[in-house]
């Protein structure tokens, strides 16, 4: 959303603007808003960075369309070709004299796919700097030395580039990225003010687009916005589902019963206490279908959660093939009921859940329960 994250979107214009060849790895928890952060960085360098498109190539992985990390190197050299012609014919040159060149291993497809075209290019840099950002690192199943070449980024001799990765600090990334001289690291913190003060706009808005006079009345006499802030736990997803479960039915019973949760101790336990509170408080709203509900919405959760990988799961097989037999009102009406934590099917997508945090907390018993 417009006006959030300015402190981090000025740190890292202020290094793309200053940086010399380097790698730039932003990590962040699940529910961070990486994503959502790469997007705006986006928006930024193809409309606003000194009247030309600084962004050279993105990439963005996901754990379900998009997550084999193969074709990382090829994909970039496709965006970098599209992005400027003369790059184009020298990358163009090299697959017609090595046809081959996308089954060499990761650090001979960067050095003949990236680094010697680029190089060949007279004044390239002189308009300024190109950024190539790979969103969503941590959804690939990039091996170790595709992380390594990463790490070492496009170097000194190519001092106008900018590679921006972003991803969860899992082991094997941290492991490939830590320590390194050439990788400037931006952690985004989760306790920060400027996350917090984020947040609190975001509701703020979200909030005032309801229309309904007495629901914001009560917000106001309850400090609402700021103790779901509290709760959030420097989380943009929490606060995103949060705004969804509202929108979706702005009572006061919805309110009161995110309102009456503990402040958590962590982020973690800010999620599960969200998605408990949210699908406890949705079958609850059925008066006297507690324990069918609850059956229905297990069976679309978990149908859903285990075909994520195309084609998906769509409400037509959910009615005729997962609820069949079991009396249940149409998939739809669940999938709506759910929309604070599920996306509804589309013409090119299926149904999905809404986060990587919410696919973690069904997968773990300890944290979703038995209900």
């Amino acid at each position: 959303m417009q006006g959030t994250r300015v402190a981090t979107i000025n740190i890292m214009v202020s290094w793309i603007a200053q940086c010399d060849g380097r790698t730039m790895w932003c990590k962040g928890l699940a529910g961070m808003g990486k994503s959502s952060l790469m997007g705006t960085l986006h928006e930024l360098l193809t409309t606003n960075f000194g009247g030309r498109s600084r962004l050279a190539a993105f990439v963005r992985y996901d754990r379900i369309e998009y997550s084999k990390a193969s074709k990382l190197i090829t994909s970039i050299a496709y965006a970098l070709g599209m992005f400027d012609d003369r790059i184009g014919m020298a990358i163009s040159l090299v697959v017609q004299t090595l046809p081959s060149v996308a089954t060499l291993p990761p650090s001979a497809q960067f050095q003949l796919l990236l680094r010697n075209p680029l190089e060949s290019v007279p004044d390239l840099g002189d308009g300024g700097p190109l950024v190539v950002i790979i969103d969503g690192l941590d959804e690939c199943d990039a091996s170790d030395d595709m992380l390594a070449v990463l790490a070492e980024g496009f170097g000194p001799t190519l001092s106008f580039m900018r590679l921006i990765l972003s991803s969860r600090p899992l082991h094997r990334i941290a492991t490939a990225f830590e320590g390194r001289d050439c990788i400037s690291t931006l952690h985004l913190d989760t306790s920060s003010e400027d996350v917090n003060h984020d947040i609190q706009f975001y509701l703020e808005r979200e909030f005032a687009t309801i229309r309904d006079d007495a629901f914001l009345e009560k917000c106001n006499e309850l400090d609402a916005v700021n103790k779901l802030m509290a709760q959030a736990s420097g989380l943009f997803i929490w606060a995103a589902t949060v705004a969804k479960f509202i929108h979706a039915f702005p009572g006061i019973s919805r309110l009161q019963a995110l309102l009456d949760t503990k402040i958590p101790r962590d982020a973690t336990e800010a999620l599960i206490t969200l998605y408990r509170t949210a699908l406890d408080t949705l079958a609850s709203e059925i008066l006297g279908a507690n324990a069918d509900i609850k059956k229905c919405v297990r069976s679309v959760l978990g149908a859903v959660l285990v075909t994520q990988t195309p084609p998906g799961m769509t409400e037509d097989i959910l009615d005729n093939i997962v609820l069949l037999g079991e009396g249940s009102p149409p998939s739809r009406h669940i999938v709506a009921m759910l929309g604070s934590v599920l996306s509804p099917e589309t013409e090119d997508l299926p149904i999905r859940l809404i986060h990587k945090s919410f696919d973690d907390f069904l997968q773990d018993r300890s944290r979703c329960g038995d209900e």
